[in-house]
């Protein structure tokens, strides 16, 4: 039953349940935060357990990019359930979301397919892929 409900915690911030998450202090934690930029945009989150969280004030691009089809899709059920918000000529994340990967966030954030290892860095701009491969994030 321990491993069953291990790999139902795991599947729900997928599927948009997040009430059985942990909640992460911003920060107490701020020397692992992540930053992804866009035309001037920045947008701040945190690897979980469970993927990556993007931190409420976030931002992200107003317009999808044309090839974006999946991204476009969750982007805007994110807005129709308020948790991506329009702010003059882009949005802003209302609350703290959880996603399956930093790809998934990179994407949503950046409008399109995105690479997250890689647009995602730290304050000193090493990439996510860096931060993982030399076990500083474990």
């Amino acid at each position: 039953m321990d491993v069953f409900l291990e790999k139902c915690l795991q599947l729900l911030p997928v599927l948009g349940v997040s009430d059985f998450n942990e909640r992460i202090d911003q920060v107490s934690d701020s020397n692992d935060l992540l930053y992804c930029k866009i035309k001037g945009l920045t947008a701040t989150g945190k690897r979980t357990a469970n993927g990556f969280l993007i931190f409420s004030g976030s931002q992200a691009v107003l317009d999808h990019r044309p090839s974006a089809t999946r991204m476009r899709e969750k982007r805007e059920q994110l807005i129709e359930k308020g948790l991506l918000t329009q702010n003059g000529d882009h949005l802003i994340f209302a609350k703290d979301v959880e996603f399956g990967s930093p790809s998934t966030a990179g994407s949503v954030v950046r409008g399109g397919n995105t690479n997250g290892l890689i647009h995602w860095k730290n304050s000193k701009g090493v990439q996510l892929k860096e931060l993982e491969s030399s076990d500083i994030l474990k």
